[in-house]
């Protein structure tokens, strides 16, 4: 069975669910949306999940700065390439991976903190309602 952008995005929400985060789907960030917002401890994670195209939800991560403390990109490829590696250091992100267990894991912490535009941080605020549940009940695209 070919794996969906959906089926990602659930096995990221019930990792990051499972690890203490609040999470939503789907946020209205400034013209786009972001796939998963998290939240613990009072600060934000921001997830873009990528079956294939990484260099696409790395232009999208940018965005994502102005609201979020952390990023990552999710990514289901069967490996990790160096050039995702190099960008995904440069830039301070995350890295989630879909390994060939069927399970994500964090392949790298992010090392930047972001300093969210606090105007627009409320601003997205206004949009989130995080699922109290551990388990992730519906997705819709």
């Amino acid at each position: 069975m070919k794996l969906t952008e959906v089926d990602f995005v659930k096995k990221i929400v019930g990792m990051m669910a499972g690890n203490g985060y609040k999470t939503q789907i789907e946020v209205p960030n400034m013209g786009q949306s972001m796939d998963i917002l998290c939240e613990k401890n009072g600060q934000l994670h921001a997830i873009e999940a990528k079956l294939y195209d990484w260099r696409r939800g790395l232009e999208q991560c940018k965005t994502h700065r102005l609201v979020c403390d952390y990023i990552y990109l999710a990514i289901a490829t069967k490996r990790i390439s160096s050039d995702l590696k190099y960008w995904i250091q440069k830039d301070g992100y995350g890295l989630i991976h879909l390994k060939s267990d069927g399970e994500c894991h964090i392949q790298i912490e992010p090392s930047k903190k972001w300093s969210p535009w606090v105007a627009q941080r409320k601003q997205f605020m206004r949009n989130v309602q995080f699922n109290s549940d551990k388990n992730f009940k519906k997705v819709e695209k």
